[in-house]
């Protein structure tokens, strides 16, 4: 699993249409299109991972499911940075994934299972990010300072400084990103690499305790 979007909450708002994303269109594995009304207006913790660093965020969601699924006001939903995917290899991708997917739902029901719970996945989408789009729309909504450079207008750049900033994008999009989004699909909190996992646990439960 490349990406991992945890999503929380209740009522849909016209404002996620223009929420970061949303604003490239997306579709999830079986073909149909991610829009603003499959998410129900819910609250959303964003994980997003690349090709290279996939089995690391795939652990993160499975503790994020595990700990999380039970709760309505959550659901889940897989986004995958394939940028470099050519066209005609995107059956075969679209395959393995879907068998990486099958693995991971029964890892966890056997984990419920051994802890004498019910396996309740809710809801729980992936994305395909095939153009690399979607990630970068969130990546140019971070409000860490670091992030600006997703959205510097480069071809008015001198190749040094052009060359520089790309190679930081590059550096910056190899790594695992946490975000977390309001009702209206802002973005409220970016946490970067699997070691903040805890920190999206513990932010996530006291949000979950906020919307009982």
């Amino acid at each position: 699993m490349l990406a991992l979007l945890v999503v929380l909450g209740m009522g849909t708002t016209p404002a996620q249409a223009t929420a970061p994303l949303f604003l490239s269109p997306a579709m999830d594995l079986a073909g149909k299109a991610f829009t603003p009304e499959r998410l129900e207006g819910r609250y959303t913790c964003v994980i997003v991972a690349n090709r290279e660093n996939a089995d690391a965020a795939a652990k993160v969601g499975q503790e994020l499911v595990y700990n999380f699924s039970s709760n309505r006001n959550f659901a889940f939903v897989t986004v995958a940075d394939l940028r470099g995917v050519p066209d005609f290899a995107h059956g075969l991708a679209t395959t393995m994934i879907e068998e990486q997917l099958t693995a991971a739902r029964a890892q966890l029901k056997e984990r419920f299972r051994q802890n004498g719970r019910v396996y309740e996945p809710g809801l729980w989408v992936y994305i395909p990010d095939w153009e690399g789009t979607v990630t970068l729309d969130l990546l140019k909504a971070s409000p860490l300072a670091e992030y600006w450079i997703f959205d510097r207008e480069l071809t008015q750049l001198a190749r040094f400084e052009r060359g520089a900033i790309e190679r930081n994008q590059k550096t910056l999009r190899s790594r695992v990103q946490f975000f977390i989004l309001d009702r209206k699909g802002k973005i409220k909190h970016h946490f970067q690499d699997v070691g903040a996992a805890s920190t999206v646990i513990a932010t996530l439960r006291v949000l979950a305790q906020a919307l009982k």
